[in-house]
């Protein structure tokens, strides 16, 4: 069986933290964006919007260098 899933993986230095899931569909991608968006704002605040556009056309963050 496929589950058809829009998955935010959290990593510190390589390692899973956690996996939260959500339903592929309009209202899972939404979701989606907005926990990916909170996580990289909450522990990178200084994350510039640009960084945060790239890192959503992308589907990876990595810190500003």
């Amino acid at each position: 069986m496929k589950l058809n899933t829009v998955n935010i993986i959290t990593c510190v230095n390589e390692s899973v933290q956690g996996i939260t899931s959500f339903t592929e569909n309009r209202k899972g991608n939404k979701e989606a964006e907005k926990l990916f968006v909170n996580l990289i704002k909450e522990n990178y605040p200084e994350t510039s919007q640009e960084n945060i556009d790239a890192s959503l056309d992308n589907g990876y963050f990595e810190e500003d260098s």
